[in-house]
């Protein structure tokens, strides 16, 4: 449904704006692939200058889950705590100290393995 309100259907981008949008290249098969992408690799970022957004992080996706971990993902401005040089990253806060190849886990919250295998594709 989302793909013919916003692309595909009567009025949409691809019939108003074929230039930008050409059919070839915007099809549903492409819309499911970019959704399912976003959707079980995104990254909400909290404290980011604009506000809350969610990202696509580099290698944040293969970071493996742990219901127990307090570990976790944001944005902050980068910098010293003095000097701050108004540019953003992104940032893992460890919940502990870690030893050298030790793997860190995150949790991506208290979800059911259905649920992990819904959102994320594992369980």
């Amino acid at each position: 449904r989302e793909y013919d309100d916003l692309l595909g259907g009567e009025g949409g981008l691809i019939e108003k704006f074929p230039d930008r949008f050409p059919k070839e290249h915007f099809t549903f098969e492409n819309w499911v692939w970019a959704f399912t992408m976003l959707f079980s690799r995104a990254i909400r970022l909290r404290n980011l200058q604009v506000g809350e957004r969610l990202a696509m992080v580099p290698y944040a996706d293969l970071i493996n889950h742990s219901a127990f971990s307090q570990a976790f993902i944001d944005a902050r401005e980068s910098g010293d705590w003095l000097f701050k040089d108004g540019n953003e990253e992104v940032i893992l806060y460890a919940d502990r100290g870690y030893r050298q190849m030790e793997q860190i886990y995150i949790s991506y919250g208290q979800k059911s393995n259905a649920e992990l295998l819904l959102l994320y594709g594992f369980a």
